[in-house]
């Protein structure tokens, strides 16, 4: 069934039409995988009605489940397959869904709808400030049907993310840093925007500090790079969270200056102040690659709204790489954190998380990757499949990943019960 893009719900984005996003549905189901020559096209279009799951499937699947007959015509096998791998979830309201029963692989995950697909993917791509594969994979991780090499392929053809992609690589060294807490390093930097179009009236530079362990973000605009300005922010950050065991920059006058050290010294005297050339990413390395993704990220932003002020935008380009999937740390930025503050004020260690060793490997980085990796080959795990037949699907659904709704949530839930009332699920 090829995909109708006037079919497709959602305002229709300018990076990607919905024409565009319908011929990508089309080729997905129609072609064999790169990574298995022995498919064929065949297999792929005899099963391509089975790779996404339309509403009118999605709404008999909700009859079955509920005793009723299906309204549409399917194989023999459907009502036995739809109550032997599927159950309804109730949800706030009285309404319910279709999550995947127990002892099914990936149990109690949610089904990505068909029709919902292009403003689900497209609203993740913006949430995460045009983010890379890891970013929406991590976005949609609750969810079925929504096959992550189908979403990387998507955000492919992203016009944004082609004229905003930088050509410039940062080459660091091999030597990996290994920090164990949060709070233990913290590494700061300015980014310079004087004189150029993005200066926003007094403000022209941003303080950007980063948390080693947890790659957590801190932005501040500054009018000057003078030191009082940095010592300012730096006070109202460890007011906020605590003063790092650490504390390491460049060498530059801003970060070194007498008065602003001793202003720190005077009230935290235990961060240990450590200085490195500048523009020495073997040393810097963490923020240097954070600097990087900030600034794309706010130049892709600027395109976005022309007419207000890169200040009004940097909010939310740090909240997004903060609540972003990075590799090197197996988790956001965000969990990180919070999960850490718990832990810090939880001596029983109710609440303690495992501090994984510290993956910060520094290597040459595509700085339209956050974490400084080379985006690996997407090794889906098998094709569109028969699913009426009683055996464990072999769709890529341990790669299926969840659609950002419009209301952000961690666990799933409560944005896709409010995309549920938004979009009229439960019609």
């Amino acid at each position: 069934m090829s995909a109708n893009n006037r079919s497709f719900f959602g305002v229709e984005r300018e990076w990607l039409s919905k024409a565009k996003f319908a011929k990508l549905m089309d080729d997905y189901v129609s072609n064999p995988r790169p990574s298995d020559p022995k498919k064929t096209s065949t297999t792929n279009v005899r099963n391509s009605d089975k790779t996404f799951i339309t509403l009118e499937m999605y709404n008999d699947m909700k009859r079955v489940l509920q005793g009723q007959q299906p309204t549409a015509s399917h194989e023999a096998g459907f009502p036995y397959w739809v109550r032997n791998t599927f159950k309804l979830k109730s949800l706030p309201g009285g309404t319910t869904c279709i999550v995947r029963k127990e002892g099914n692989r990936n149990a109690n995950k949610y089904i990505a709808i068909k029709e919902h697909l292009y403003d689900m993917i497209a609203s993740a791509h913006e949430a995460t400030i045009h983010g890379r594969r890891d970013a929406m994979k991590d976005k949609f991780k609750d969810y079925l049907y929504c096959p992550s090499r189908f979403v990387t392929e998507v955000i492919k053809h992203c016009s944004t993310c082609a004229r905003m992609q930088p050509k410039k690589q940062v080459k660091t060294s091999a030597r990996a840093i290994h920090v164990d807490s949060f709070l233990a390093k913290l590494q700061m930097d300015l980014i310079d925007f004087k004189g150029k179009d993005t200066a926003n009236g007094d403000m022209r530079y941003i303080l950007h500090i980063k948390d080693h362990r947890t790659k957590y973000s801190w932005a501040y605009p500054l009018p000057t790079k003078e030191a009082s300005g940095v010592g300012s922010k730096l006070h109202s950050l460890f007011y906020e969270v605590g003063p790092p065991d650490e504390l390491q920059s460049d060498n530059g006058k801003e970060f070194t200056a007498d008065d602003m050290v001793n202003s720190i010294k005077s009230k935290w005297p235990t961060i240990k102040f450590i200085t490195s050339s500048a523009y020495h990413p073997q040393s810097q390395g963490c923020v240097e690659r954070g600097n990087l993704t900030l600034k794309q990220k706010l130049k892709i932003w600027e395109k976005e709204y022309p007419t207000k002020h890169w200040t009004d935008g940097l909010p939310e380009i740090v909240y997004s790489m903060n609540t972003t999937y990075s590799r090197p740390i197996n988790n956001t930025p965000y969990r990180l954190v919070y999960e850490a503050i718990l832990a810090m004020g939880d001596p029983e260690g109710i609440f303690a998380i495992d501090n994984p060793q510290d993956m910060d490997v520094d290597t040459t980085h595509d700085v339209g990757n956050e974490d400084g990796q080379q985006e690996p080959h997407d090794d889906d795990h098998g094709d569109a499949h028969d699913m009426y037949h009683n055996e464990e699907p072999q769709q890529d659904y341990d790669e299926d990943v969840a659609p950002t709704s419009p209301v952000e949530s961690d666990n799933g839930l409560e944005a896709y019960t409010d995309y549920l009332y938004e979009q009229g699920y439960n019609d």
